[in-house]
């Protein structure tokens, strides 16, 4: 199974996810419009009716890296897949990790079986057994001329990333998508900002 990017797009303003796929199902959630989330592939690549969807029970994916998903079915004609909305270039919406080299001195490192468990007793994203070669320092966001702040608990979990991303635009809503790491510790993340600031941070292992 292979997942990706998708995000739901009702104009009911939410969507049901059910236990399975049939609209007799159990509702497990009603997700919110716009909300982004990981999908299996298979069921898009089969042109079934139904997919199964992967929801963040945080939307900012904080915690530890299996803190878990609610996993269940959501009807294809409530979704849009990430790459289907336009790509922005624009000069209303910018974002720019600050990324500097990894400096071990200045990070506590926990180690269990010789994987590097946790970083400044946080899960880290995109590390396994080697360390990180870079941290990110910050993230410098502009929204219609105004300077969006972005806490440091959203990007002290995250390594490996890079300035080399998509951007996509919904309405007032814009989604920052990439992928950081190699191999194993391959990681995806989607920021997802409006007038309102962050509201949401997708990150996962897509596999």
């Amino acid at each position: 199974m292979q997942a990706q990017v998708a995000l739901i797009d009702d104009a009911d303003g939410y969507t049901n996810l059910r236990e399975r796929p049939t609209v007799q199902s159990a509702i497990i959630a009603q997700v919110p419009d716009g909300y982004v989330f990981f999908y299996n592939h298979d069921h898009i690549a089969q042109e079934d009716p139904w997919v199964e969807v992967f929801i963040a029970k945080d939307p900012f994916s904080l915690g530890a890296l299996e803190s878990g998903d609610r996993i269940g079915f959501v009807h294809r004609s409530r979704i849009k897949l990430l790459e289907e909305w336009e790509k922005y270039d624009g000069e209303d919406f910018s974002f720019r990790y600050d990324i500097s080299p990894f400096d071990s001195t200045q990070f506590n490192i926990d180690r269990e079986a010789g994987w590097i468990s946790g970083i400044n007793g946080r899960s880290p994203w995109g590390v396994l057994q080697a360390l990180p070669l870079h941290s990110v320092e910050g993230i410098d966001v502009t929204y219609a001329d105004r300077q969006v702040p972005v806490h440091p608990a959203f990007f002290q979990d995250i390594y490996q990333c890079h300035n080399d991303f998509v951007v996509y635009r919904r309405g007032d809503t814009f989604y920052v998508h990439h992928g950081s790491g190699d191999g194993e510790s391959y990681y995806e993340i989607v920021w997802v900002f409006n007038a309102d600031g962050l509201i949401q941070r997708l990150v996962g292992a897509p596999f």
